[in-house]
């Protein structure tokens, strides 16, 4: 008897606890359990409806008053599915509330009787006004970084298509010093369109990770970049979770980096932080004066005049989109060295 009451305690300290815990629960994440019974088509919320929806609502067809009238129709749809079929659902739906549009996020699962009727509804609802709102701001950035997109790869490119097609005309017909600056212009204004539709494209694509190797993944970059008569020293066999293409395009800008300003015989490293939380590219070139440290990453920056001003922003991206951080410190030998960091291994 004693041994049954001690096991009625602690199951009623179970119990309690788990509640506490399911409160705190509902409380952080700003949701409402919710209980249908479908014969009596009552609604139950815990908490009350009121923080969430902004007034009791006790039957579905007070839930619907409160409905976006764009949403109704499919708010209902999903209840009559809900009444037919069994399963769980998810359902995304606004609601008016004090005047203000709100995003409600509903997910349940109907229950059945004996003999098989649905007969119960229960799930959780929660406000994700501020995720959908993040939602649609993302979508209008990538839309008008299409956009962007759009017009520097036709709008553009085709008169300077145009204008190298006169320019070749112009060379047959005779000879002059200025068609060599000309031809010089057109190709900065190329490259120039190439950087920015890389930074806009970066903006709108999602990345794919996958284990990739970093010194396979730089011997690629080093091959579709004209180094000249640099040379590559790479001293990591690390192998870190990144977008393939994206890590060599990120290799590839900071390759380039490092000869345009670091001259044609630099050489370029390549390796692994002492910490092991990222990985370097570094070259003994011409450094950057320290008060500029905080400028190479912004478009148009460049101590170069064949630079586009762009490769820094570009890699910051790259980084950027991968969770990754990038700064820029001085080499031992006195070049440039860019520290990625925030990388995952799978060493």
């Amino acid at each position: 008897m004693f041994s049954d009451d001690i096991d009625q305690v602690d199951t009623i300290d179970l119990l309690r606890e788990t509640w506490y815990r399911m409160e705190y629960a509902l409380e952080v994440t700003d949701a409402v359990i919710w209980d249908w019974d479908h014969r009596t088509n009552t609604v139950t919320f815990y908490p009350s409806a009121l923080g969430i929806y902004g007034r009791v609502v006790e039957t579905t067809d007070e839930f619907l008053d409160i409905v976006h009238p764009d949403d109704e129709e499919r708010v209902e749809a999903v209840f009559e599915s809900m009444g037919s079929e069994f399963g769980s659902t998810t359902a995304e739906f606004r609601i008016r509330k004090y005047g203000e549009i709100r995003w409600i996020e509903a997910r349940g699962r109907v229950e059945e009787a004996d003999d098989g009727a649905p007969v119960r509804s229960v799930g959780v609802a929660r406000d994700v006004t501020e995720k959908k709102r993040q939602e649609l701001e993302l979508q209008e950035k990538t839309e008008r970084l299409e956009e962007f997109a759009s017009v520097l790869s036709h709008d553009l490119r085709n008169p300077l298509t145009v204008a190298k097609g006169y320019l070749e005309l112009a060379q047959m017909d005779c000879e002059s010093e200025h068609f060599e600056h000309v031809a010089q212009a057109h190709d900065r204004m190329e490259a120039l369109i190439e950087d920015l539709l890389t930074l806009a494209r970066e903006g709108a694509d999602c990345i794919t990770l996958a284990d990739v190797s970093l010194a396979e993944t730089a011997a690629q970059a080093w091959e579709t970049v004209d180094t000249a008569a640099a040379s590559l020293r790479v001293e990591t066999d690390a192998v870190i979770r990144a977008d393939r293409n994206r890590l060599q395009q990120l290799l590839e800008n900071l390759i380039r980096n490092a000869v345009e300003h670091g001259g044609v015989d630099v050489t370029v490293r390549i390796g692994d932080l002492d910490d092991a939380t990222g990985f370097y590219v570094e070259d003994d070139g011409r450094g950057i004066p320290e008060a500029e440290h905080e400028q190479v990453f912004e478009g148009g920056y460049s101590t170069s005049h064949e630079g586009t001003g762009f490769g820094l922003a570009i890699v910051e991206g790259i980084a950027v989109s991968h969770g990754w951080s990038v700064a820029i410190a001085d080499s031992d030998a006195g070049g440039v060295r860019v520290e990625v960091t925030g990388v995952e291994s799978n060493e």
